[in-house]
């Protein structure tokens, strides 16, 4: 017997699409009675849990430069599953030893607590000054928490300052304006504005640098590199070719230039005389810092030696209530500067905001008496003779009146008695001599003189050393 015959029948009994029909529907039921009244072995899979991000920023304190230089933003540490901490901003600015100091805004991810009102990150919320790791292939450094909030960057704000500092030569002439102030590779100022000044040391300059930097707010106070940006904090910026380790003179205002005149005095070579004229500009490092607008010089009683007067226009800054011209403030008694490609000298300050010598310039007619002149000497004084300051005549011999010394000599009785010197002559000089009247007497060549008193006066066949016998 066939088990489908022809007509397709199972055993010749039952058709066998009717028979598969059957077997499937005993198929569904069995399955359906299993779902509904059979257990599963394993158990249900539980939810995910739920995170969420906050921001935070790390104060990573002062690091390495190699380190601060591969800290980078993007950079990401995975605690756990649910935990990790993702860079998204940098702040580097230079510490007061040059070395670059960090903070890092950084993304913390974790699981939000009921217990902490928040996220719990690495089994605690993230609160302020508590110190969170941030360990990657090529570094591991920690910090504290400084400041929580949604934002993903760092809020910086833009600082005008203004910064002095003494630098060798070689430094002052390399800062330039334009130059960027860069730690770890990252830009966080710039020079805007210079100034620099010639100081008591040939090789050493002194620089006030305007700079723009970027500083963060910290408890109502501008902060730059772990200090509070004030008058009279120290800072230190590094250069390519040089670094800047100052005090901040102001904050908020760049350089206030100004020009102050002045009137110098020194005594110097008389060679170098000869190379000062009005005109002469003084520059430092390709900075103009004054400008010679008077020159009055006059003999002393060195030949080799001048008294020199200088007028001088000075380029000063100002940030207190004071103008400074390089390390000092300009008032009576300072010292100046001026450096020339021809020359070099230091004067004293006489006056403030004039040019020229106290008092009204007049003539007067003065007496001078030397007494025992040999001579010779005394023949070389004539009437005519001048002594000048430039285009100025200063001295001018109208009379000369000569007549013997006397001398005491003792005679073989033992009495003394007056004699006529055999050659010294005593010599009366009258002449006219330009004078600056002044409410304390008369100056001459820059000097008060009165009755009594010497002058030198450069005849130029001689110079002599008169005393002073009268003032008309």
């Amino acid at each position: 017997m066939d088990i489908i015959d022809d007509e397709g029948r199972l055993f010749g009994a039952v058709n066998i699409i009717d028979a598969l029909v059957v077997l499937l529907v005993l198929a569904v039921t069995v399955a359906g009675v299993a779902l509904v009244f059979g257990q599963s072995d394993e158990p249900a899979p539980e939810p995910e849990p739920e995170t969420d991000t906050v921001y935070a920023t790390l104060d990573l304190g002062t690091q390495s430069s190699t380190i601060a230089t591969v800290i980078n933003e993007g950079d990401t540490y995975e605690v756990t599953d649910s935990n990790s901490l993702t860079i998204s901003d940098l702040y580097v600015t230079p510490n007061g030893d040059g070395r670059p100091r960090v903070l890092a805004r950084v993304a913390l991810t974790g699981q939000l607590s009921d217990q902490y009102d928040g996220i719990s990150y690495d089994g605690a919320p993230p609160r302020l000054g508590r110190t969170l790791e941030i360990v990657t292939g090529e570094y591991r450094v920690d910090g504290r928490i400084r400041a929580l909030g949604d934002a993903q960057t760092i809020s910086q704000d833009p600082a005008t300052v203004v910064v002095s500092d003494r630098l060798s030569r070689s430094a002052a002439q390399a800062i330039a304006v334009g130059d960027a102030i860069r730690v770890a590779g990252r830009t966080t100022g710039t020079v805007e504005d210079l100034a620099v000044y010639a100081t008591d040391d040939p090789n050493a300059h002194q620089v006030y640098a305007q700079l723009n930097v970027s500083a963060t707010q910290r408890q109502g106070e501008l902060r730059f590199g772990g200090s509070i940006l004030t008058n009279g904090a120290s800072i230190t910026l590094p250069g390519d070719e040089y670094t800047l380790s100052g005090t901040v003179e102001r904050v908020g205002g760049g350089l206030d230039r100004a020009t102050r005149n002045v009137l110098i005095t020194n005594v110097i070579d008389a060679t170098d005389t000869k190379q000062i004229t009005p005109g002469d500009i003084s520059s430092v490092a390709g900075y103009r810092t004054a400008a010679v607008e008077r020159v009055t010089v006059y003999d002393t009683n060195n030949p080799d030696r001048k008294r020199v007067f200088m007028g001088l226009s000075l380029t000063t800054v100002q940030h207190t209530d004071r103008p400074q011209f390089g390390e000092m403030t300009v008032q009576r008694g300072n010292n100046v500067s001026v450096q020339t490609d021809a020359y070099r000298l230091v004067g004293q300050i006489q006056r403030t905001g004039a040019l020229e010598q106290r008092g009204r310039v007049t003539t007067r007619t003065m007496t001078f008496r030397l007494a025992g002149v040999r001579e010779g000497r005394a023949s070389s004084i004539q009437p005519g003779l001048t002594e000048r300051s430039g285009e100025d005549t200063i001295v001018q011999v109208t009379d000369v009146n000569r007549r013997p010394s006397t001398i005491l000599i003792r005679g073989d009785d033992g009495s003394l008695g007056v004699f006529d010197h055999p050659t010294n002559r005593d010599v009366t000089i009258t002449a006219r001599v330009q004078v600056r009247q002044t409410t304390d007497g008369v100056r001459v060549k820059g000097q008060p003189v009165r009755q009594g008193e010497q002058v030198t006066i450069d005849l130029g066949v001689t110079t002599i050393r008169p005393t002073v016998t009268g003032i008309q």
